[in-house]
């Protein structure tokens, strides 16, 4: 799939951004189980009914200045958030990987609902990351996907024992866990799609991420968060990964 030209690029920006918007409502129904089979949207405050002049991505919380319109409570700018990200990131992978789009579509949709409701629940569902590794396994063996049958396997086993390993040592040194269940499952879904050394450079890349992550928050509320998700950073750095891959490993190499 390969869209060329302004035109058709905006429109299938503005077609991302709606996506962007559903993956929010998903995202937050997955975890919450809070009328995920209703058909209608609704604010997750109040529970009122939201029309369509309500829920047009970014624009309508921009209007309404992050409120409901119904009960005037804030919502979270997570929401503009996700929409802007999905777009911008769809139409770098609609640009940069025409050829792979509707594999790397799910894939990436599902990280993004990974990042939606791990920022604001600190939860992640396995809806959107271990039982769609079966997912990975089918694309790799039908070779949907640049990677053999071999590395998709190996990778979901590497990034669930890996991260595993680390949170049991991190358990007997300090006493405490260091990564949840959550992060395991989402890092076996990664390495389905990406192999052994996605899944580990997804994991080593959210490291950095959640480094300037904690050091942005210091700079803002003069203090250090005692805990924050880290599933969003590792879904991030998987993004990237696929996105930019080549140009990191030159970077890699250049070192």
């Amino acid at each position: 799939m390969s869209i060329d030209g302004p035109m058709p690029l905006l429109l299938a920006g503005l077609i991302f951004l709606f996506w962007g918007s559903f993956l929010n409502v998903l995202g937050y129904r997955l975890i919450s189980l809070d009328g995920i089979f209703r058909k209608y949207f609704f604010c997750p405050k109040c529970d009122a009914k939201l029309s369509f002049k309500e829920i047009i991505p970014v624009i309508s919380w921009l209007i309404l200045k992050g409120r409901c319109s119904h009960c005037t409570r804030t919502i979270s700018a997570l929401y503009p958030f996700i929409e802007i990200f999905t777009s911008v990131v769809l139409l770098t992978l609609l640009k940069l990987h025409p050829d792979y789009f509707w594999p790397y579509f799910i894939f990436f949709s599902a990280l993004i609902i990974t990042i939606r409701s791990d920022f604001e629940t600190m939860l992640i569902s396995r809806f959107a990351t271990l039982w769609l590794v079966p997912l990975g396994l089918i694309f790799s063996y039908f070779q949907i996907i640049p990677l053999t049958f071999l590395d998709s396997v190996l990778g979901a086993l590497v990034g669930y024992a890996f991260p595993l390993i680390i949170a049991k040592t991190f358990l007997l040194i300090r006493k405490e866990e260091g990564m949840g269940e959550g992060d395991m499952d989402l890092l076996s879904f990664i390495g389905s799609f990406t192999g052994s050394i996605g899944a580990i450079m997804g994991l080593f890349g959210a490291s950095f991420l959640g480094l300037f992550y904690i050091i942005f928050y210091g700079l803002i509320y003069k203090h250090i968060p005692r805990k924050f998700p880290f599933g969003p950073f590792i879904a991030i750095a998987a993004i990237l990964f696929v996105l930019f891959e080549t140009q990191i490993w030159t970077i890699i190499n250049s070192i």
